[in-house]
């Protein structure tokens, strides 16, 4: 069992649906932990869209080693 595992019966509803759900993703072993999310940034130049609009779209990753 991977780092997702739930921790015994007590393990909280969240965490085993997250666990059933990687389960059937079927991550390799040597998978770690991570986040991957979509961030919108304002370059700071006032005549460029991002200055009124929702600014620049950038995907940002994180993990644990």
């Amino acid at each position: 069992m991977g780092w997702w595992g739930p921790k015994g019966d007590q393990a909280p509803r969240p965490r085993k649906q997250r666990y059933e759900l990687l389960k059937a993703l079927r991550l390799p072993e040597n998978a770690m932990p991570g986040s991957l999310a979509l961030t919108r940034t304002r370059c700071g130049k006032p005549t460029c869209h991002c200055a009124e609009g929702p600014g620049h779209e950038g995907w940002h990753v994180t993990a644990t080693a």
